[in-house]
């Protein structure tokens, strides 16, 4: 297989400034991310070149702090254990937040298409005549992937139940449409003596 660009420093040209040792007294869970790794002190040099002076703290808020310069006035790169990073230009990057923002696209993207098989049921069912009790199970089904679409949209909706409803109804709108197509033949057969009789009539 071949191997993407990969750029190679010689140790013996990498220059790296030393940690700036007034970090290492902010307190809390916070500390510097080289002092976090196991590495030979032969590679030290390579090591703070690569993290610099990047801080690590357990939880957001702190880092947060951190960052923003509430400890000392100056801006810090600080990531947390949950893989966020937060830039010294204030930019947050991956973690948890990214993950659920992720999440919400796919959910979005699922309900998207749940709702076009729906549109086209609709328009089926729309053809056939007046099959009552079909029609009302279709307007409930409408009337729970609305309320699906509310929850999925709503700040603090609980999107894995949105999703249970969703693939709920997505179950019911496959029995509506083996019931509508198990029906057609009857619907065909009923509409010919319909034509028959009327025929008659006009005889």
């Amino acid at each position: 297989a071949r191997l993407p660009p990969m750029t190679f420093i010689p140790l013996e040209s990498i220059k790296a400034s030393r940690i700036d040792e007034r970090v290492r007294n902010f307190g809390g869970t916070c500390k510097p991310v080289i002092d976090c790794i196991q590495f030979d002190q032969s590679v030290e040099v390579a090591i703070r070149y690569a993290v610099g002076n990047t801080l690590v703290c357990d939880k957001m808020a702190e880092a947060k702090t951190i960052a923003f310069g509430e400890k000392d006035g100056n801006r810090h790169k600080v990531v947390t254990v949950d893989g966020s990073c937060i830039l010294k230009n204030g930019c947050i990057q991956g973690g948890q937040a990214t993950m659920e923002r992720k999440a919400k696209r796919w959910d979005e993207h699922k309900y998207e298409e749940k709702k076009r098989a729906r549109d086209k049921l609709v328009q089926e069912l729309g053809g056939m005549g007046d099959l009552a009790s079909l029609k009302t199970k279709e307007l409930d089904l409408n009337s729970k992937i609305a309320a699906a679409d509310a929850a999925i949209n709503s700040n603090g909706a609980d999107m894995s139940a949105a999703q249970r409803r969703i693939e709920t109804s997505s179950r019911e709108m496959d029995g509506i449409a083996a019931q509508i197509k198990a029906a057609q033949p009857e619907l065909k057969e009923v509409n010919a003596r319909i034509a028959v009789l009327t025929k008659k009539r006009a005889d």
